[in-house]
């Protein structure tokens, strides 16, 4: 017996009415889609602009009373050893240093160099801590 062809059925284009109608719908679709976006974009664009102003002033996070009680250091003696370590660099350090037990203590303190070709940052490199003794 031989096969049946499966007839296929020819999809006709809709009528200009129907398509007509068709293009509205999705046309009110997109515009509703763009203009959900275009609100995106300026909510996006108002928060980025408020990150700018903030960025421009100084963040200040409060601190919670019994931390600042409890704290081992003020703002007073913050600010004192910041601009220490801005103005005497290696003296600073070599004092910072000296608050860690070493195995193996440190005669360089720091060996830096920034160069086009190489960036190198090396900090106590010829010391020996106690967390870094099983390593070697």
């Amino acid at each position: 017996m031989p096969k049946k062809k499966k007839k296929t059925k020819l999809i006709k284009k809709p009528s200009k009415k129907k398509r007509s109608r068709i293009k509205k719908k999705y046309s009110k679709k997109r515009k509703k889609t763009k203009s959900k976006l275009r609100k995106r974009k300026k909510r996006t664009k108002s928060s980025k602009e408020k990150k700018i102003d903030s960025s421009s002033q100084e963040l200040v996070f409060k601190t919670k009373p019994e931390w600042i009680k409890t704290s081992l250091a003020n703002k007073s003696q913050y600010l004192n050893k910041y601009n220490e370590s801005i103005k005497n660099n290696n003296n600073f350090w070599k004092k910072e240093g000296k608050r860690i037990t070493w195995i193996k203590p440190y005669k360089k303190i720091k060996d830096i160099k920034y160069s086009k070709d190489e960036v190198k940052i090396k900090w106590f490199e010829d010391g020996t801590l106690n967390a870094s003794a099983n390593c070697i």
